[in-house]
């Protein structure tokens, strides 16, 4: 098997996109996180790590720092409030 295509954990899965599991939650409610495989013959789940990698990668880029309008935390924030 290629090793893009083996399972990953959930726990293993929330560590490689650095998103919560309540953000994993709603993200896959809304249809735009990957959903979990089922392993056959056990209750447990595994993620796709090719397809957990091809999510991050479709995630929009952000705006870098020293940008106008973009504070160190990525929040918008106007010219003087920092």
């Amino acid at each position: 098997m290629d090793a893009g295509n083996r399972l990953v954990s959930s726990k293993e899965a929330l560590e490689i996109t650095g998103i919560s599991r309540t953000s994993q939650w709603r993200l896959t409610k809304r249809g735009v996180f990957p959903r979990a495989r089922q392993i056959p013959g056990t209750t447990k789940i595994g993620y796709l790590y090719s397809e957990l990698i091809a999510w991050i990668e479709s995630l929009p880029v952000a705006e870098t720092e020293g940008e106008e309008g973009v504070s160190e935390g990525g929040i918008s924030a106007q010219k003087g409030e920092m």
